[in-house]
Parts: C-alpha cells; structure tokens; sequence
C-alpha cells in the first residue's frame, strides 16, 4: 500500500527522531572515504579518486546532543547536532539515515562554534573589508 506524502512525512519524522537518540554518547565513527584522513600514507579521498580499495578504521566521537529541528520540505530537514571534535558529519547523517532505512547526504552544514571561535561573532562575507581585517583578524 502507498503512502500520502503527509502519512510518509510524519513516519520518517516519527522514524528519525526515535532513531537519532541511539547516536547520542561514544560512537564508534568510520570517516567517509571522501576526506583527509591519511591511511598508509595517503588520504582516503586519493585512495578514492584512483578507485583503490581501503580498510577504514572508525574513531571514537562523542555526540553530546542531536535535536531534530524542522522540516523544510521533505525531503530536507534540519538538525541541530552537539559533538566532539573529529567528528564526521557527513558520515554521521549517512548513519542516521542508515538505521532507518533510507539514504541521506549533507548539503548544507553551519559550524555554529569551533573551539572558542562562535558563527555568532564572526564575520559575514559581505562585511569582509580591510578595516575589518585590522580589527578581527588575528595578526602572524
């Protein structure tokens, strides 16, 4: 039996936020093949461009919070995710998306904070100028 788009949007929500609690705590985390991760040497997006094959070891992260935020139109949504450094998200929205049977990729992501550096207090791209520069840029 088919679903109406409404009856599907409300299971994938339903679905989704039962399922990203699992991923809250240590995780074990396996890098997309996609990044600058080094493996024997090389990056893993070298052992993929040259379609070599690669064991990817996965590194313990620390997902402290993930808050299912909105939709904007199925088949997009937002997500508010508190993590530990070291942290792929690209990976971790493939696993989410993995645990309820369906295939997700990242397309937008915000860096709200870095360390001690916040989106709230950095500069916007059209506020880029030089004075701008001498006043907030850190001077090597």
């Amino acid at each position: 039996m088919l679903q109406s788009d409404k009856e599907y949007a409300e299971n994938f929500k339903s679905e989704l936020s039962k399922n990203i609690n699992k991923f809250i705590g240590w995780i074990d985390q396996v890098p997309p093949i996609y990044s600058s991760k080094r493996v024997k040497g090389l990056r893993l997006y070298e052992y993929a461009r040259k379609n070599i094959p690669v064991k990817i070891k996965s590194n313990k992260v620390h997902l402290k919070n993930i808050k299912y935020l909105k939709e904007l139109e199925l088949p997009f949504f937002d997500l508010h995710i508190h993590c530990s450094g070291g942290t792929y998200i690209r990976s971790l929205i493939r696993d989410i998306a993995h645990s309820i049977n369906q295939y997700a990729t990242l397309i937008k992501l915000i860096r709200i904070k870095q360390k001690e550096y916040s989106y709230k207090n950095s500069l916007h791209y059209d506020d880029i100028n030089i004075e701008n520069i001498k006043k907030y840029f850190i001077k090597l």
